[in-house]
């Protein structure tokens, strides 16, 4: 499960920690039960780091700004490699930067609430006849965890539990939940998955 909310700098020195013990994994970072981006290591190297909308080290600015965040360290083998600095570099840069807060009009362009997001065909067809526009039910979250497991892995459960207490329905979490897919294509195949699970 997701830890207590850290400060930056308590999350600098856990990457760090987790660097020194030569993990293999990925550092997840949520808020309010958003999924903000992730960061993965190979024999304590970081080898790739991505947000919703960025990947590699384009994402990296983005994760520096957060303010406060929950972590959760996911032990396994890490995706591809990205083009990163040394990760010495990106660990100096967080820990310089983690201690000056951005302006909120800053962070909240980096990093737009989900409430801003344009809405998906599935909310949009809340109004028709969808099995999806639904409240959440202990049967329903089983079946999106189960699918959403078939496409990240063990990650599932901790994102799973965290959206769920914050969405008000089932088609809701199930387009947040797709957002936090990497592949498009998979994406939309876990939705799919789900409605016909669902019907």
């Amino acid at each position: 499960m997701p830890q207590k909310l850290l400060s930056m700098p308590a999350i600098a020195a856990q990457l760090r920690t987790l660097c020194q013990e030569k993990k293999n994994g990925t550092l997840y970072f949520f808020q309010n039960g958003r999924s903000l981006g992730q960061i993965s290591l190979r024999e304590g190297e970081i080898i790739a780091c991505w947000t919703q909308k960025h990947r590699g080290i384009d994402a990296l600015p983005i994760l520096r700004a957060i303010n406060n965040a929950t972590v959760a360290f996911v032990q396994g083998p890490p995706p591809a490699e990205m083009m990163l600095p040394p990760t010495a570099e990106i660990l100096a840069a967080f820990g310089n930067t983690f201690s000056v807060a951005p302006a909120q009009t800053e962070r909240n362009s980096l990093i737009p609430p989900l409430r801003g997001d344009p809405p998906s065909q599935l909310s949009r067809a809340r109004l028709g006849k969808n099995p999806l526009a639904a409240p959440l039910t202990g049967t329903s979250k089983a079946v999106v965890e189960q699918r959403l497991k078939e496409f990240i892995g063990p990650v599932a459960k901790i994102l799973c539990t965290d959206c769920f207490r914050f969405a008000p329905s089932l088609d809701i979490a199930v387009d947040a939940l797709a957002k936090e897919i990497p592949d498009p294509e998979a994406a939309v195949k876990f939705r799919e998955r789900v409605q016909q699970r669902l019907s």
